[in-house]
């Protein structure tokens, strides 16, 4: 009884001292909101950040971050305001602050900060056109000057580098490579405002919480994106996705080092030669597994009334050599170009469609690639003459993920991508006189074998063809992407990818990423070889007309139920705490969205 009696008056001691506890902290909560707002009537703005500094409650501070920051809006101070609300470190409320202060329709913030002017070139994601004013100097310089628009021709150039153009029809194209060298000057300057980043290190950090931040501040002082930004520190292959509830952070990190542009202007590491990460596509990917639960495609088909008059023509005509050839290309015309999941417009898009359409020129024998990979018509040659598909036959390749797995701790706050994320499937069909396709589900040996070799020798291929590479990259972003979704990993840090990724007007609150003319169109493939049959040395002459396939990725596919593997080891663990963010003032934010 008496034991009772004691616990009974302890528990209600213990309440009546946490009830206290409250009730200070509230009443200093009061106190110094109110000692907030005489500084600010006062104008004493220095000393309301002090007061705001010393708080240890982080909403609290925030808060008072973004009274400060209205109130130094409102006094006509807009780079102290501009300073006080990078600051805030809850990006919910950072947003909703830019929303109070800020004019969305076009008089927001200039290069001068809140109000102060119409520059919003900053705001443009991606590749900029100051970018690579050198180059279309250079080009206009150099390349006939007088068919160029500035002077007074109707030649025009677009800053949008690629492997591939496209031009005002949507037709799309392969770039001519400049075998000169007379472009490298200009390709190989790239301008890093962190000197640091031209180290090479096994693993650097990205906390996408603070770049995020870093990125509003500078769209909102109408400052252009800095290369290290745009191309996520330099980081070549994405590994881990890290969690850090206590500083807020969702971290990825992988190897990284100095990169250059290569000729056809993708951004690859000096040393591997491996294209480095791309935001452009990182944001594109945060949208789609929001907005598509991580899924896009591309296609690249033959039109069906193309294919009924190539084969009319096949059945019936006479021709041969140089002018069969030539008459059966313009009967294939055009092919449609398809895009599905994410926006067509996009440097995402392009690099699908461009490496679906460079794998093929491969696959058909019409470019090169690595040494000792056949193509098609190579593979047609080693077989049974009785295995030699008919001239009816399409081949359809395809790619897809390969991933070995994703690994995470036991707490599931840091994850590990495993495998080289890319594969190639093949699939025959059929085109009846109408020129409608009919599904095999099974694969000629000759195009099953180029797409299990192609797979297996991907690493080397993408090492000598960085599309291929890109493609990987857009692969890893994406499974980063869904993870960060499905987790909720961005909920758990309260972070609401406002600016990179959601819903918010166009302007200074939405990362504007890069865009381009859509592809709608391409040329028909066309490849043809004469084999020579074993047996009676006769001759047969074999066309491959046409090709279907393109891209398909689901990332709810790796990253639901079970296919997230869950490991015993202490090594993720470790390796998480190895590369955990410093903690940093708020006042120096800018400098610590990466870190080795």
């Amino acid at each position: 009884m008496l034991a009772t009696t004691w616990w009974r008056y302890a528990t209600l001691f213990c309440c009546g001292l946490i009830s206290l506890l409250g009730t200070h902290s509230l009443v200093a909560q009061e106190s110094a909101s109110k000692d907030l707002q005489q500084m600010l009537r006062a104008g004493e703005f220095t000393t309301a950040l002090d007061l705001a500094s010393e708080q240890t409650d982080p909403q609290l501070r925030d808060r008072m971050y973004s009274e400060i920051a209205g109130a130094q809006h409102s006094g006509d101070t807009g780079l102290n305001a501009f300073d006080t609300l990078a600051r805030i470190q809850d990006d919910n409320l950072r947003f909703g602050s830019f929303d109070r202060i800020t004019d969305y329709g076009g008089n927001g913030f200039g290069n001068d900060g809140f109000g102060g002017g119409q520059n919003n070139q900053g705001n443009q994601g991606g590749v900029t056109a100051q970018d690579f004013t050198e180059l279309m100097n250079l080009i206009q310089e150099t390349i006939d000057p007088d068919s160029w628009e500035q002077n007074g021709g109707n030649g025009r150039m677009m800053p949008f580098p690629s492997g591939v153009w496209v031009d005002s029809t949507g037709t799309m194209k392969r770039i001519e490579r400049d075998k000169s060298g007379r472009l490298d000057r200009v390709r190989d300057q790239v301008t890093l405002e962190d000197e640091s980043l031209a180290t090479t290190v096994e693993l650097r950090k990205v906390s996408l919480a603070r770049l995020e931040r870093e990125l509003q501040m500078r769209a909102a002082a109408g400052k252009p994106v800095p290369e290290e930004m745009k191309h996520l520190a330099g980081i070549y292959q994405l590994k881990f996705i890290i969690l850090y509830p206590e500083t807020r952070d969702v971290v990825i990190a992988g190897p990284a080092g100095p990169w250059h542009y290569d000729k056809l202007g993708r951004a690859v590491n000096t040393s591997t030669g491996q294209p480095v990460l791309n935001l452009d596509d990182l944001v594109v990917c945060l949208k789609n597994a929001r907005q598509n639960s991580g899924q896009f495609t591309c296609s690249i088909d033959p039109r069906q009334q193309n294919l009924a008059d190539a084969k009319q023509f096949v059945d019936t005509t006479s021709m041969k050599g140089s002018a069969f050839r030539k008459e059966l290309q313009a009967r294939l015309g055009k092919m449609d170009v398809t895009v599905g999941g994410i926006d067509a417009s996009t440097h995402a898009s392009r690099v699908i469609v461009e490496a679906d359409y460079r794998m093929k020129l491969i696959g058909l024998g019409v470019e090169p690639t690595v040494s000792g990979l056949d193509n098609y018509f190579e593979r047609i040659q080693l077989t049974e003459s009785g295995d030699l598909p008919e001239m009816d036959q399409l081949v359809r390749w395809w790619f897809t993920m390969d991933y070995d797995s994703v690994q995470t701790n036991s707490d599931r706050t840091v994850f590990e991508l495993n495998g080289q994320g890319v594969k190639l499937l093949s699939e025959s069909e059929f085109w009846d006189q109408t020129g409608e396709r009919q599904h095999t589900g099974t694969s000629s040996a000759p195009a099953k074998g180029f797409a299990d070799d192609f797979t297996k020798r991907f690493p080397e291929i993408a090492s000598t063809d960085p599309v291929f590479g890109q493609l990987k990259n857009l692969f890893d972003c994406a499974i980063a992407s869904s993870i960060i979704h499905k987790e909720g990993l961005d909920k758990k840090v309260n972070w609401n990818l406002a600016f990179l990724a959601g819903s918010a007007k166009p302007g200074l609150l939405s990362y504007q990423v890069d865009v381009a003319q859509v592809p709608v169109q391409v040329d028909s493939i066309l490849g043809q070889r004469v084999i020579t049959h074993r047996e009676g040395r006769s001759t047969r002459r074999h066309t491959i007309s046409g090709f279907g396939g393109g891209v398909e990725f689901d990332a709810s596919k790796q990253v639901s139920g079970d296919k997230i593997k869950v490991t015993k080891t202490s090594e993720l663990s470790d390796s998480r705490t190895a590369a955990a963010p410093k903690k940093s003032a708020p006042e120096t934010w800018s400098s610590s969205w990466s870190w080795d």
